[in-house]
C-alpha cells in the first residue's frame, strides 16, 4: 500500500444513526474523481486543477493534505490541510515610524524581540495562500452548517493525534457576518483573532466601462482615477500568454520578491515556476497581466476568475516606477476593467492597502480566525502577545460613490 494516501476510512462521528468518516490523501492523483464533481463549480480553489498546480508549486516547507468528507460512504465535503514551518524572526518585520522616548523604545524592543522567540510548526486548515473562505466545501443540502464546522474541527483533531503535531493551529478564513456557530473551536481553547479586513468592491451590473465606473463617482475620486489613468498611458500593457510568462519569469519573479519582501508579515515565499503552472492548468481563467516600459516589465498583476467574482492574486513592481506611473492604483483599475468586461459581480481585492482600495468602492468585510498554541501555557499567552504584534488600524475607510 503506498505511504501518500490514508486508504481507510475514519469514523469521526455518528449523529442520529447517521455515520461520518474522512478520508486523508497526500497526492492529488490519488483523489477520486468525485471530488471535483463535488465542489469543481463551487470553489475553483479547491477544484482538482487548482490543486494539482498548488501541489506542483508547493512553497518550500509546506506539505498539503487533501480531506474528503462522507455521509454513510456518499462524499459531502472537501477541505484543504496544510503544514509548514515558520521561523517568526523571519516571517514578521515590524515596520516603525520614527519615534523617541522611553515607551517608544521598549515598544520596538518587545516587537523585535518576541518573534525570535518562536520557530513554529504549523497547521493550517485552510490556505495560507489566499484570503477567503476556501478551507472547505459541504453540500449544505446534505448537512447543516453547525455539522460542518463539528466534523471539520474532528478531522483536524485526528490529523494533529495521527499524522502532525502543530506547535500552533490556524483555522482561516470566516466571514464575521456570517455569524457561524464556533461552539466547538472556542471549547477547545481556540483563541478568536482578527487581522485585515477583506476589501470587496461589489460591481453594478449597469457598468459597461471602466468611464461609467468612474461617471458614478465623487468629483476629487474621479479626477484621481483620471490622472491616474493619463500616466499609465507611457508604459504598454499585456495579457501574457503561457509560454510569455516563462519567456519573462525571472524578471516577474524577481517583481514579485521586491514586493513580498517588503510586506510587513509573510509566511512563505512562491515557488519560481508558480505563475506559469497557474497559467498552464487554469488558462484563460488565470490572467497575468504585465506592464511593459521600453520592453522591459515594470509591474505586473494576477487575477483569478471564480464564478462570478475576480480574485486578485500576487502582484509585483519597480518602487521607482510604481511611484511615477501610479502603477499600483493603476493595477487595481485594471482589476476593475476585467470584471466589468468579464460581467463579473466582486473584486476581491483581499487584505493590505485598505485606504487605497476603499477610494475606488471597495468595502471591508471582517474576517474571524483562530489559533491554538498547544502548549497550554503558551496558549493562554499568544492571544496577548498577538494582539501586541498586530499592526494599529490606522486606516479611514473612504466612500468614492454618489449618493443614489
Amino acid at each position: 500500500m503506498s505511504t501518500d494516501i490514508v486508504l481507510e476510512e475514519k469514523v469521526i462521528d455518528t449523529t442520529n444513526e447517521e455515520v461520518f468518516s474522512y478520508k486523508l490523501w497526500k497526492k492529488v492523483s490519488d483523489i477520486p474523481i468525485d471530488w471535483d464533481r463535488l465542489v469543481a463549480t463551487k470553489d475553483l480553489f479547491l477544484s482538482l486543477r487548482y490543486l494539482y498546480t498548488l501541489e506542483k508549486t508547493t512553497p518550500k516547507g509546506m506539505k498539503l493534505y487533501f480531506v474528503g468528507f462522507y455521509k454513510e460512504k456518499r462524499l459531502i465535503g472537501t477541505a484543504l490541510f496544510q503544514t509548514t514551518r515558520i521561523k517568526a524572526s523571519e516571517a514578521y518585520r515590524p515596520k516603525f515610524s520614527k519615534g523617541k522616548g522611553f515607551l517608544f523604545s521598549i515598544d520596538k524592543f518587545f516587537k523585535t524581540t518576541i518573534p525570535k522567540l518562536f520557530n513554529l510548526d504549523v497547521l493550517v486548515g485552510g490556505n495560507l495562500m489566499l484570503t477567503g473562505e476556501h478551507s472547505y466545501y459541504f453540500d449544505s443540502s446534505l448537512i447543516s452548517e453547525k455539522e460542518v464546522l463539528n466534523l471539520w474541527y474532528k478531522a483536524i483533531c485526528d490529523f494533529k493525534r495521527t499524522e502532525f503535531k502543530p506547535n500552533l493551529t490556524l483555522l482561516k478564513d470566516f466571514f464575521e457576518y456570517k455569524k457561524y456557530d464556533f461552539e466547538a473551536l472556542k471549547n477547545d481553547e481556540n483563541h478568536s483573532y482578527y487581522v485585515e479586513p477583506n476589501m470587496i468592491l461589489h460591481l453594478n451590473s449597469e457598468w459597461n466601462s471602466l468611464t461609467d465606473y468612474a461617471a458614478v463617482m465623487k468629483k476629487k475620486y474621479r479626477a484621481r482615477v483620471t490622472t491616474a489613468r493619463k500616466k499609465i498611458i507611457a508604459l504598454e500593457k499585456k495579457s501574457l500568454s503561457y509560454s510569455e510568462i516563462v519567456k519573462y519569469k525571472t524578471t516577474l519573479f524577481k517583481l514579485y520578491k521586491s514586493v513580498s519582501d517588503n510586506a510587513s508579515f509573510n509566511t512563505f515565499i512562491l515557488n519560481e515556476n508558480y505563475f506559469e503552472e497557474m497559467k498552464r492548468n487554469l488558462n484563460e481563467e488565470f490572467r497575468l497581466v504585465a506592464y511593459f516600459l521600453e520592453g522591459e516589465i515594470v509591474g505586473f498583476f494576477t487575477v483569478i476568475l471564480d464564478q462570478n467574482r475576480v480574485v486578485t492574486h500576487f502582484l509585483g513592481y519597480c518602487p521607482k516606477c510604481n511611484k511615477e506611473y501610479q502603477l499600483y492604483f493603476n493595477m487595481l483599475l485594471d482589476m476593475v476593467e476585467i470584471g466589468i468586461e468579464e460581467k463579473m459581480n466582486d473584486i476581491i481585492y483581499a487584505r493590505t492597502a485598505l485606504e487605497i482600495k476603499s477610494s475606488l468602492g471597495a468595502v471591508p468585510y471582517q474576517m474571524e480566525g483562530f489559533m491554538k498554541y498547544e502548549n497550554p501555557v503558551l496558549n493562554k499567552a499568544i492571544f496577548s502577545i498577538f494582539k501586541f504584534i498586530k499592526p494599529k488600524d490606522n486606516w479611514i475607510q473612504r466612500h468614492p460613490f454618489k449618493k443614489n
